[in-house]
């Protein structure tokens, strides 16, 4: 029976929903639909046999918060019987069936019950047993049904790679039972192509990728796999007039880095010239070092880790004071995803440059994953000075020309350009005006 939702599938969702086979694997990127169709078929399978339907995301937590609001927003309140109970996470409808909302993170709440069907939404972020070891007995006796749908993991190929290869090997063998499809963004026909254009040229090139074109690339895991050996080493003068910046990434027991860099503002570069890299020091030592591998250069500033602005609950100083009295001062840098983003972005653009001396970041850049919690002072180090730079210097805010006061240079007379983190566009009160206003009136 076909129960009359408040949603409408839009064409390739239809398409997957027409499919007969008991299993089913989409490999989906952001913005296609893949909770609210994972929703939708819990639904129509409810209504077309009696019984219990699962739902099971990566966390209970995910599950409670939004899964459950945009379940009660799907399905008309005719069909649910009595009130739906939110603290077990169970929608009991009015045709006999029950929908149960699950965490993947929490196997024991998963043992036990047979059940007729079940929807594992963003499966690449659950664990590999959880199917075969568990729900698969479970929907056995009932003969019940498993669809899968996910992105890419962000940390590279796992067994969701290897479970959709199986799936589609299977499909393309003949066996009816199986059925597998790729999808992306642009399969979501009821979002705009302007739109769609809009988010990639908004985002890093590696995030389109992966989270909406679900593309696993070849290097997945690598942190900085924009980063081309043979494009961004080189050896540059550094000129005695060029704005001098060192980046921190502070170490006791872990190496303590510095790096040494310029920017060459006619050509966007930021140029790391020097390293030092050392374990096993005191904060003394390495400033001592800091300072005379500095020498008489003039530094405008430094950057520093930002946990280390943090006070000692008992002697109330924090390392960054301790950095200060040794005559090293920095100021506070950019620890989040952001900053990472941010790098990732400068290195695809051409825009990091390193002189071959610097063997600890030049490795680092090579070879640091994702998730890695040594090993990563160097480049650590670099992240907080090029995010720093893109948030204090306006020209490398902009994706991609140069900027002379409020015009972009490069580009036809009357034409502008507006960097992405542009305060502008996001903070009200600039000379009276809001974000949206200083856009409209002073750059469309």
């Amino acid at each position: 029976m076909e129960v009359a939702l408040n949603l409408k599938l839009h064409k390739v969702q239809q398409e997957i929903h027409e499919s007969s086979s008991r299993f089913k694997a989409i490999d989906a990127g952001k913005r296609f639909g893949k909770t609210e169709w994972s929703l939708f078929e819990l639904i129509q399978k409810a209504h077309e046999k009696v019984g219990e339907y699962w739902y099971i995301g990566p966390t209970y937590k995910q599950a409670k918060a939004t899964v459950w609001r945009k379940l009660l927003e799907m399905i008309p309140k005719v069909l649910i019987k009595g009130k739906p109970r939110e603290t077990a996470l169970e929608l009991p409808l009015v045709c006999g069936s029950s929908i149960f909302l699950k965490g993947s993170d929490d196997e024991d709440t998963l043992r036990g019950p047979e059940i007729d069907g079940v929807v594992f939404d963003e499966r690449s972020y659950q664990s590999e047993s959880i199917w075969p070891r568990i729900i698969r007995g479970q929907i056995s006796k009932r003969r019940g049904f498993a669809y899968f749908i996910s992105s890419p993991n962000w940390k590279g190929k796992n067994h969701w790679t290897k479970f959709c290869n199986d799936v589609k090997r299977r499909m393309v063998g003949g066996d009816v039972r199986y059925y597998f499809r790729h999808c992306t963004i642009y399969d979501n026909t009821m979002l705009p192509i302007e739109e769609i254009e809009e988010i990639r040229g908004s985002v890093p090139t590696y995030i389109w990728d992966l989270e909406y074109m679900a593309k696993e690339s070849e290097i997945a895991g690598q942190l900085y796999s924009e980063f081309n050996f043979d494009r961004d080493i080189m050896e540059m003068k550094v000129e005695k007039g060029m704005r001098r910046f060192r980046f921190l990434d502070h170490g006791l027991e872990h190496p303590m880095a510095c790096l040494w860099s310029v920017i060459d503002e006619e050509r966007m570069w930021i140029y790391v010239y020097d390293e030092y890299v050392r374990a096993g020091c005191t904060i003394s030592q390495n400033c001592s070092m800091v300072k005379e591998k500095t020498g008489e250069d003039v530094v405008e500033w430094s950057v520093m880790d930002p946990s280390t602005a943090r006070r000692d609950p008992i002697t109330k100083k924090s390392y960054m004071f301790e950095y200060s009295l040794n005559g090293v001062p920095c100021i506070a840098g950019e620890r989040t995803q952001r900053g990472v983003d941010l790098l990732k972005m400068c290195i695809e653009r051409g825009r990091i440059k390193v002189h071959p001396k610097c063997k600890t970041l030049i490795y680092q850049l090579q070879n640091v994953e994702y998730g890695d919690k040594e090993g990563d002072d160097a480049v650590d180090a670099l992240k907080y000075g090029v995010a720093m730079i893109c948030d204090m210097i306006p020209e490398f805010r902009l994706l991609s020309k140069g900027v002379i006061g409020e015009r972009v240079v490069g580009l036809k007379k009357g034409t502008h350009e507006v960097s992405l983190f542009d305060d502008r566009l996001f903070n009200d009160g600039m000379q009276g005006q809001s974000g949206l206003n200083w856009l409209m009136e002073e750059v469309a």
